[in-house]
This record gives C-alpha cells, structure tokens and sequence, in this order.
C-alpha cells in the first residue's frame, strides 16, 4: 500500500484535497515529504499504509530549511502520537520488552502498531509556534502486511 500524509486546512480537517502521497509502496524504506507553509497549530496526520499488518517506525523527524530539529519521535515524547482509525500502538508490556526498552541508550524506541483495516492513522503533535518553511518530514518504517 501506499503512505500518505494529510496537511491540515484552515479549520483543522483533513481532506484528499491536502495529501501528498507516497506511491511507492511502504514494505521497508525511508520517506520524505516537502511541506510549505500550513497552519501549523493543527496536527499533520500521518496514514502509513491501507491494509491489516504491522508497521513498525523506527524514526519520525521533522527539520526546518535550515535542517534544524523541529520535531523527533523518541521515547520521551511517544504518548504524544495519537494512533487511531484501524490501528492500535503495541505498548511494551512484558518485562522483557520494558527490559529491552531500559538498555536502549539513544532515546529512540521504535513505534509498533497494527492496522486492522484499511485506514491506520497517526496523529502527530502540534508544531512549535516559531518555524522555518519549508520543512521536511522524514520517516523509517517497515510494513509487514498480514497474508
């Protein structure tokens, strides 16, 4: 299936009309939109994919034009990406996942969800109020459909 990213409108919804697209298929790659100038106090909305399967993220960043961090995913700021539609976040549960978790000393967790449909979707934080357009989302996941 094919990645897409919604751009929210003036009023903060989301529609066909304001996507960009990635094509290209989701299997196990790095992504990148370009995005101008949008009203940034809503939230972009990520869809990773458009069928059942496991997707896993292993880095969601977002740098200004002059490449500096503007938003990162890592584990600290995890709660902050609202997964809804046809997917849930696999949340580590065993102690042996909360170990695995602990040792990890660069900050960045991978993201697990499963869509159980054709409309997974992440909600990404707000903005700062203060950025540099245009900005580059960039993401490293892998889909593993369900057969």
């Amino acid at each position: 299936g094919r990645a897409v990213l919604y751009i929210p409108q003036a009023d903060g919804n989301y529609s066909e009309k304001c996507r960009l697209l990635d094509e290209q298929g989701v299997q196990d790659k790095a992504i990148e939109f370009k995005l101008d100038r949008f009203p940034h106090q809503f939230p972009l909305r990520f869809d990773p994919g458009e069928s059942p399967g496991l997707i896993t993220i292993h880095a969601m960043t977002i740098m200004d034009k002059n490449k500096k961090l503007v938003w990162e995913h890592t584990r600290r700021n995890a709660a902050k990406v609202i997964v809804r539609g046809t997917a849930f976040a696999v949340r580590a549960g065993h102690w042996k996942q909360r170990l695995r978790q602990a040792l990890e000393t660069n900050g960045h967790q991978p993201l697990r969800i499963i869509s159980t449909g054709l409309d997974p979707q992440l909600i990404l934080p707000r903005l700062p109020d203060k950025i540099e357009y245009p900005l580059c989302l960039s993401i490293e996941m892998k889909f593993s459909p369900s057969r």
